[in-house]
């Protein structure tokens, strides 16, 4: 009797830890990223906003793109810029990790905003969905922007630097 009842208690409370671990899992995804089923075409991945920043400045990329296995075709990328500078056109935008440089093409300008401090331009492009394997795989970004007269870098900070790092090892170690 003692037996069965110590039994239960050990597979109660190893189901109750398991169920646990899932949550946390799941929750953790969700802090980076959230995953959407795409039919024929695979997973669609949707990678929240990753903050690059200056002294005064930031930029917010977020990533669109869908995967059955291999990267192909192109991902949406989305990106924020939070300038003390109207910026409302580009002329160039790319991302270097210090061992590849990464062009965005087809920018187009979604919106302007302005508050107190800055303005907020929000652009939308395009980037072949293979290059985002070779991205992520160094934590240590510098996005630049060359506008009509200006230059600026954004670079990763500890936060940004362990949030590539989370993506590299849960989506895209998985993706050839």
């Amino acid at each position: 009797m003692r037996k069965n009842i110590f039994l239960l208690i050990s597979v109660f409370c190893l189901l109750i830890t398991s169920c646990q671990n899932l949550y946390s899992t799941s929750k953790r995804q969700s802090k980076f990223y959230k995953t959407f089923f795409a039919g024929d075409e695979g997973i669609r991945y949707f990678i929240k906003p990753i903050t690059l920043q200056n002294k005064k400045e930031s930029i917010d990329i977020d990533i669109t793109f869908t995967s059955n296995t291999v990267l192909k075709d192109s991902a949406t990328i989305n990106y924020s810029l939070q300038t003390n500078q109207l910026i409302n056109k580009l002329q160039k935008i790319f991302i270097s990790n210090g061992t590849d440089t990464l062009y965005i093409c087809n920018n187009h300008l979604l919106f302007l905003d302005r508050n107190k401090h800055n303005f907020t331009s929000r652009f939308s492009g395009r980037m072949p969905a293979e290059d985002l394997k070779k991205l992520f795989a160094n934590n240590k970004w510098t996005a630049t922007i060359i506008s009509e007269n200006q230059i600026k870098h954004f670079d990763s900070k500890k936060r940004a630097g362990k949030t590539i790092d989370f993506l590299n090892n849960y989506i895209f170690i998985l993706l050839q």
